[in-house]
């Protein structure tokens, strides 16, 4: 076979995953839509085509590379108490939800956007609870 007749190899790194580990999910069954500083109205078709690819890329991962606290795509646990929302999940009608660790992730690549979103992880599947398409969480600021 000649150079110019070769099928492209797929270059893709392999995931570190370990064979049959659970892979993250992703529920909207919590998400808050009454919350004014997270206003769901406010998140934009490029917010929503970029949170799609998001789960595309973490729906590849196995819970323990997902609970890894990685700065570079501002995934880690949120300590309520430095933040906004106080209370954190408490009084939201999210069961269990409300006593479990929240965690956040950016949506996109671009950390000046702002775009988070706030949930919490039980067993393998992240519940969304606030889109934070302004970065309100921490930054205090009040919807447009």
């Amino acid at each position: 076979m000649t150079k110019q007749n070769r099928k492209p190899q797929n270059k893709r790194i392999p995931s570190a995953s370990v064979p049959g580990a659970k892979t993250i999910q992703f529920s909207f069954k919590h998400l808050v839509t009454t919350n004014q500083k997270f206003p769901v109205v406010d998140c934009s078709s490029a917010f929503w085509s970029t949170l799609m690819d998001e789960f595309k890329r973490y729906e590849l991962m196995s819970v323990d590379e997902f609970v890894y606290q990685d700065s570079t795509c501002g995934r880690h646990i949120v300590n309520f108490d430095k933040t906004s929302e106080a209370q954190g999940f408490a009084g939201l009608g999210l069961g269990e939800g409300e006593d479990s660790e929240a965690w956040q992730f950016d949506v996109g690549s671009s950390r000046s956007d702002g775009w988070r979103v706030i949930g919490y992880l039980a067993e393998n599947v992240f519940f969304i609870v606030w889109l934070d398409s302004q970065h309100a969480l921490y930054s205090g600021r009040q919807p447009r």
